[in-house]
């Protein structure tokens, strides 16, 4: 398992593994709003840094952050493929973020995620992540979640 820096020679592994998660949505034009797309901009042009988790030669995962201030960063684009799921993968992934972030001297991490990704829920939970507030985006129920840094 290698946990590695997006390069542009990933992208289009990452935006499947993106496009397959969104497949919670209904609304086709909820999908394209939502997936990815400008991963350079997006991340690096924000102060934050997005991974590839590559498992035997294969792109598996990826998880990225921004900077919302010089304490906090946001969490974003948490994917694992499905096929790959419930094997521990995101788990290692998640621990090797939070320790880059800590690295950078960022104090908390803040992410939301879909009411509907029960799984995603009890992942996050489990991992330190404490529930602040639920809220409705293009009338989707999405759980906001904090963790303190220590």
């Amino acid at each position: 398992m290698e946990i590695l820096n997006y390069t542009k020679q990933y992208e289009e592994k990452i935006l499947e593994i993106d496009y397959e998660a969104l497949d919670i949505f209904d609304d086709r034009s909820l999908r394209e709003k939502y997936r990815l797309k400008n991963i350079e901009s997006y991340f690096l042009g924000k102060n934050g840094e997005f991974y590839v988790l590559k498992v035997e030669g294969e792109i598996i995962g990826m998880c990225g952050f921004i900077e919302l201030n010089n304490k906090i960063v946001e969490l974003v684009k948490f994917r694992i493929a499905k096929s790959k799921r419930d094997m521990g993968f995101g788990k290692k992934l998640l621990e090797f973020v939070e320790q880059q972030i800590k690295r950078k001297g960022y104090e908390k991490i803040i992410l939301n995620t879909s009411i509907l990704r029960e799984n995603t829920l009890r992942f996050y939970e489990k991992r330190g992540y404490v529930f602040k507030e639920e809220r409705i985006i293009d009338e989707i129920k999405v759980i906001d979640y904090e963790k303190i840094l220590l």
